[in-house]
């Protein structure tokens, strides 16, 4: 293992184990896109088989067991301390499995009817690989959800190594051998608002608003925002890019999602 590995590992337990947890409890962003990659779901049923990449504390796991209780769901994380998070948020389950794994360097000897790969590219250097690794394992569809926009000091604070546009995803994605389903822009105008603000603030700042514990202000501002992103959803604009692809078969046109 590399020192680079070492130092992210180290780095990303400290997050989950102190600053996370909340956020990605009560965060509106991701709630949103777990909305979206549950209905997405729904458009390609019947599927079996999912695997969770960077699937941290397990909230898109919780989420897609409460809404498809049959699907084998597998987790998959850097460490097995952070998987250790997971198995506590999700519970008992016995269709649900955790294995410890570096997407960007190592494969599954799996192949799973769709991989979620929800915000965890842009912490990945090795990102064209992590796609790679993910094709190796997929039998039919994936589903990525990654930033846009700037690559900001927020950003930074949080470990992204990049944000994306939609032409660079979409020509990674094809040259990789995948068609496109289903693709979006997500968080105009809100979203949008919210992120310039909260860039405007100093570094400390910033982390007190997002990070560790959310006692009732956070989790009002949260609820508020939670609702008040439903009217991003009028535009195909914003600093989130949703994507759903399939191997191997030509593109037929775009699920729609609403």
């Amino acid at each position: 293992m590399s020192i680079q590995q070492v130092d992210n590992i180290e780095f990303y337990n400290k997050l989950w184990a102190q600053d996370w947890q909340d956020m990605e409890r009560f965060n509106p962003t991701a709630r949103h896109l777990e909305l979206m990659i549950v209905k997405l779901i729904k458009r390609i049923m019947p599927i079996n088989s999912i695997l969770d990449v960077g699937c941290g504390m397990g909230v898109i796991i919780k989420r897609i067991k409460k809404h498809f209780p049959n699907i084998k769901v597998t987790g998959v994380d850097i460490s097995d301390d952070i998987l250790y998070i997971a198995r506590n948020y999700v519970g008992i389950d016995v269709n649900v499995e955790y294995f410890q794994l570096d997407i960007g360097q190592k494969v599954l000897d799996k192949q799973f009817d769709l991989i979620v790969c929800s915000q965890v590219l842009e912490h990945i250097k090795e990102d064209v690989t992590a796609i790679e690794n993910m094709n190796k394992m997929c039998e039919k569809y994936m589903l990525i959800t990654v930033p846009g926009g700037k690559h900001n000091s927020t950003s930074k604070i949080v470990g992204h190594y990049r944000h994306y546009k939609k032409k660079e995803l979409v020509e990674i994605i094809t040259r990789k051998g995948f068609k496109i389903l289903y693709l979006r822009e997500w968080g105009f105008p809100f979203h949008s608002l919210y992120k310039f603000c909260l860039d405007l603030l100093p570094d400390r700042y910033k982390r007190r608003i997002g990070f560790g514990k959310y006692g009732v202000f956070k989790r009002v501002l949260s609820e508020t925002l939670y609702y008040l992103f439903f009217l991003n959803n009028l535009f195909n604009r914003g600093e989130n890019i949703i994507m759903l692809v399939k191997i191997g078969e030509v593109n037929s046109g775009h699920i729609m999602l609403m």
